[in-house]
């Protein structure tokens, strides 16, 4: 009972931005997502009591220390960088402890599932109604898209109902592309990939088949300017004169540059910054205390805080996670694989072109989850906490 209540937990913390989003636009405010956040870390607490993992701990005190170090090193913006602390903990921190909680990857699954499905509902109102004019496109495309995964991992493992699981990841998807962000989009095809790339269950002749003719496709699409035909066609033709087609065909016709709505200036500001201390970078948080905006690109904020140095450390850290996220396929722990790929995808995607990575809470939970993954072979069958399920497609 209680691994499947904690799987339902986790689900809900993912989902939670999607879910709570109509009422968020009912009351012109994002508060409510926040009274959910504490509402699941009461009932986590309720149901799991005030046990927490000693990894968890351990990258509290890592983590807190490097605040407070910073905080007292630089006295000028000890103030904003404790701010931004309180904000980690609320946000970033959470979801390490969310991630580490005890379930089965059956559990986690079937939660994931269902709760994409309530979630899917939920922002489908958001083309089609005037109430959620408040969510813009940003939030939308980052919400929806979990769930056109999630579908999508329908249509690979559900044996029943296959056609509604097509239907419904090909609708969550148009809607993501055509509604959502650019960023969002990155989350479908990062996901695509790790999951071809790095899933043990799919041989390396398929693979390599797949990534051939995907990458075909698209050369031909773009030398061809198909990509640009149906970009016209849908906005023109169709009427879904979006702003995430528009900036699409903006960058198809003048370039990145012109189309990145100000990225390009704000990796111009970073990389002076980082010229300035390339070694050790300029200190936790300096892009954002400087130009009160956020780095939108997680490797040049890690070379702006931290510098050379800092980022060869994140490079072990996601290396030693990689690990773990292969394993998880190998292993045959097909289920955790899946939901481990589409938090990975949804926070690297987001990273590489906005936010800030001390307040991205799927970020902070891909890492947990990946660092408390434990080899099957080096576990005891009781404390385990990653049951292998049945097999891939078809099994469930």
């Amino acid at each position: 009972m209680k691994t499947k209540v904690n799987a339902y937990i986790m689900a809900l913390y993912i989902f939670q931005f999607g879910l709570i989003q109509p009422v968020a636009s009912l009351l012109n405010s994002q508060a409510p997502v926040g009274f959910f956040s504490l509402l699941l870390l009461v009932i986590m607490f309720m149901v799991n009591g005030f046990r927490i993992k000693r990894y968890v701990v351990v990258l509290f005190i890592v983590l807190s220390s490097l605040f407070l170090l910073h905080a007292l090193i630089n006295q000028s913006s000890s103030i904003a960088i404790l701010e931004s602390y309180l904000d980690f903990i609320l946000k970033g921190f959470s979801g390490i402890v969310f991630a580490s909680l005890i379930t089965n990857n059956d559990h986690l699954f079937k939660s994931f599932f269902n709760v994409s499905l309530i979630n899917a509902a939920a922002m489908s109102l958001y083309p089609f109604t005037d109430f959620m004019s408040s969510v813009n496109y940003m939030r939308f495309g980052y919400a929806m898209v979990p769930s056109a995964i999630m579908l999508w991992y329908g249509v690979l493992y559900k044996q029943k109902h296959k056609i509604i699981w097509i239907i419904l990841a090909l609708y969550t998807t148009g809607l993501t592309v055509i509604y959502g962000s650019r960023g969002a989009i990155i989350v479908l095809i990062l996901a695509f990939f790790f999951y071809i790339l790095f899933n043990n269950a799919i041989t390396r002749v398929l693979k390599i088949t797949i990534i051939t003719l995907f990458g075909t496709i698209s050369y031909l699409f773009i030398h061809f300017n198909l990509l640009l035909r149906f970009v016209n066609y849908l906005i023109d033709d169709l009427g879904f004169s979006t702003y995430a087609m528009i900036k699409i065909r903006m960058m198809l016709n003048t370039g990145l540059a012109e189309a990145s709505s100000g990225r390009n200036e704000i990796y111009q500001q970073m990389w002076e910054m980082i010229q300035t201390s390339p070694i050790f970078g300029n200190g936790l948080l300096h892009y954002t205390i400087v130009t009160g905006s956020t780095p939108h690109n997680i490797l040049l904020q890690i070379l702006v805080e931290f510098g050379i140095f800092g980022l060869l450390v994140w490079f072990v850290i996601w290396l030693a996670s990689a690990r773990k996220f292969v394993a998880m396929s190998k292993e045959g722990s097909t289920d955790l694989f899946a939901i481990a790929n589409l938090v990975v995808a949804l926070s690297l995607g987001r990273l590489m072109v906005s936010s800030d990575m001390w307040l991205r809470p799927e970020y902070w939970f891909a890492l947990s989850m990946l660092i408390g993954y434990q080899y099957k072979r080096n576990m005891e069958p009781a404390d385990y906490t990653g049951i292998q399920l049945r097999g891939l497609a078809g099994q469930r």
